[in-house]
């Protein structure tokens, strides 16, 4: 998770490589930061909801979605 620039606030959202670690953790999913990034530029995967500088950030509730195959594209 991302610390957050709010003062008290709480930002769960995550950078590539916590999605990797989260998936692997709360879903038995096992792929890598690349893999996850590539699947989300070609919209296999939710778009991130931010970024903090160039690095994406995806919510953790958009990841589970996926990972139990509730989440589709916009098509």
């Amino acid at each position: 998770p991302v610390p957050s620039s709010e003062a008290g606030g709480d930002d769960n959202r995550l950078t590539p490589r916590a999605v990797v670690e989260y998936l692997a953790t709360h879903h038995k999913r096992h792929i890598g930061p690349s893999t996850w990034r590539s699947y989300a530029s070609r919209g296999q995967a939710p778009a991130p909801v931010g970024h903090v500088g160039r690095e994406p950030l995806w919510s953790p509730a958009d990841i589970d979605s996926w990972a139990t195959g509730e989440w589709h594209t916009n098509d």
